[in-house]
């Protein structure tokens, strides 16, 4: 039993203390202590000099041998533990609690150098980065972490299906899903062969595999995907492979444009210049087709400097919207003689879709320019003034675009 004197609670700060008895210099016979005040209580930590995380989903244990006996120490998926000092000298192995299958074995000293260590290890059919490093100035103590070799997070508001091989033509495709904004880890595949990336839209057909990781660097790694609909339309969406060379291989994938439909009309887009001049139809969408609308109002497009928007029920078609800048701007959906009949209002803004690198999106969200709200004991009739008919009838407690159409057609 030793101990350690003189432990300095007075300010917040992260100290190492030296065991009382241990005359040798060594980061292994110490404490670390850290002062934190949260809440207005102060709180007090001691900790090992080695700290270990698991930053992946899975489960594993550090299994640790000193002088012949064996110390699990269990890790579930985004847990954080910690090595006992005595035991700073043991050998150990990665268990992965699945399988129960061990890795090679390693022995702690060599993950505590001056440098960021990164190794790939093997376990079972598995693959994981165990890495370590030094905390920060203040925090001393060293940080053994277990990662995915890889990572895919979906930053589009849409879900992406994928799948993810070592081999240009994969044999057997383990098809993942992923949520807006999800990440999901990839373990089975080797950091030591090219790694390439199949994607799949509502709407669209699957990519081919792009190379999105290559341990030589001899071939092109991609920036972007390029996905094509049943007619070869296309719609390309960024790809962000975070530059680390130790460490989890971090993918992201982004929408360039975003279109928010917030009105309750079924619309349909296509791209066109400024002199309204159409090109095309964005990808993945079908404007003859009523039944056929955006996923969830949402659609994602290539960038553009204007577009025309299409009322799919009605075939009502607006003139070329300038989406070039950011700022507020409308359109106006005119009938087959030129009647206009629906105006709407366009926000066009820039958002963060991940902010810790920088990624940026630009989002085109259509809302009806006028709404109608009937707060009156009574039912209204409205018209415009160049109009013979009777107009529509809103409703009591009704609320409802301004839409010069009949109230059927308002409501279908």
């Amino acid at each position: 039993m030793k101990q350690i004197t003189g432990i300095d609670i007075d300010k917040p700060k992260v100290t190492g203390y030296k065991l009382q008895g241990i005359t040798k210099d060594s980061l292994t016979n110490q404490i670390f202590v850290d002062v934190k005040i949260i809440n207005a209580k102060k709180v007090i930590t001691f900790a090992s000099p080695i700290r270990i995380s698991n930053k992946t989903t899975k489960d594993f244990s550090f299994v640790l041998n000193f002088e012949g006996k064996d110390y699990e120490i269990p890790i579930r998926g985004q847990e954080v533990n910690s090595i006992p000092f005595d035991l700073m000298s043991a050998t150990f192995v990665i268990k992965d609690q699945e399988s129960e299958i061990l890795s090679t074995k390693y022995t702690l000293q060599e993950f505590m150098g001056s440098e960021t260590i990164s190794r790939e290890v093997k376990c079972g059919e598995n693959f994981v980065i165990v890495k370590s490093k030094k905390s920060d100035v203040k925090q001393a103590y060293y940080e053994i972490t277990i990662e995915p070799a890889y990572s895919i997070k979906n930053c589009c508001p849409i879900v992406i299906k994928y799948f993810v091989s070592n081999e240009k033509v994969s044999a057997n495709p383990q098809e993942r899903v992923l949520s807006p904004q999800e990440t999901l880890s990839e373990t089975q595949f080797t950091r030591e062969k090219p790694l390439y990336l199949n994607v799949k839209l509502p709407g669209l057909l699957w990519s081919e595999p792009f190379l999105v990781y290559s341990p030589g660097k001899k071939e092109k790694i991609y920036e972007s995907l390029v996905l094509k609909d049943g007619q070869g339309r296309e719609l390309t969406l960024g790809l962000f492979v975070k530059p680390t060379e130790k460490g989890c291989k971090q993918l992201f994938i982004y929408a360039h444009v975003v279109i928010l439909n917030e009105t309750p009309y079924a619309l349909a887009y296509y791209y066109t210049d400024l002199k309204n001049k159409e090109k095309e139809d964005l990808a993945g969408q079908n404007p003859e087709n009523p039944s056929v609308q955006s996923v969830s109002k949402i659609t994602l497009a290539n960038e553009t400097p204007a577009i025309s928007i299409l009322n799919k029920q009605t075939q009502e078609k607006s003139g070329a919207v300038n989406i070039s800048s950011i700022g507020n701007t409308f359109a106006e959906l005119t009938s087959a003689e030129g009647k206009s009949l629906l105006e709407l209002g366009i926000d066009i803004s820039i958002s963060s879709c991940e902010r810790n690198h920088f990624l940026y999106t630009k989002v085109i969200t259509i809302n009806p320019r006028y709404i109608l709200v009937n707060k009156t004991e009574c039912e209204i009739n409205i018209k415009s003034e160049a109009q013979k008919e009777s107009g529509f009838t809103l409703g009591k407690d009704i609320r409802t675009p301004l839409y010069w159409k009949t109230w059927d057609v308002i409501t279908g």
